[in-house]
């Protein structure tokens, strides 16, 4: 009998070790969830979402407020780049800096970016940073985008 306890024992300690980081996970959600709403309240605010990209620069993740505010669904940009969705920056200076930045990893911006959609300008100012594995792999970028197209027609130009 001792003999099959010990052969089951390592389970065990695996099993209790799971269960304790199972609870602790548990016990730290709703501080996780209140994290996580403080940060869609200040996109919202802010009139900007949270974007994610792979290291293909493909969108992974885009904000809900980007529903409201560019008037498209999260996951219609999914899978595609920057340039795919027709965002590119408002001059070329900005189109060679962010270009330079990407090739190097770093991070970008604030950068003025120009979408034409549905017979509508759009302008968002974008920044983001990239993201590495703990291994040292670059795993993409994660930013932020403004919607400033209000203050673009306030000001009836596009400048910085």
């Amino acid at each position: 009998m001792s003999a099959a306890r010990n052969k089951f024992e390592p389970i065990a300690v695996e099993w209790s070790d799971a269960a304790s980081k199972l609870l602790i996970a548990i016990e730290q959600l709703p501080a996780l969830m209140k994290a996580e709403d403080r940060l869609a309240t200040a996109t919202e605010l802010l009139r900007g979402w949270v974007w994610d990209t792979d290291a293909e620069h493909r969108f992974t993740f885009v904000g809900d407020t980007v529903r409201t505010l560019a008037g498209r669904q999260p996951d219609w940009h999914y899978g595609k780049t920057r340039e795919e969705l027709g965002d590119f920056p408002a001059s070329a200076a900005d189109a060679e800096q962010v270009a330079r930045r990407l090739a190097a990893r770093e991070a970008f911006g604030p950068i003025l970016f120009r979408r034409q959609q549905d017979h509508d300008c759009i302008w968002t100012r974008v920044m983001g940073k990239p993201i590495f594995e703990a291994g040292g792999t670059f795993t993409g970028y994660r930013g932020l985008a403004f919607d400033i197209t209000t203050d673009v027609a306030a000001h009836g130009t596009a400048q910085d």
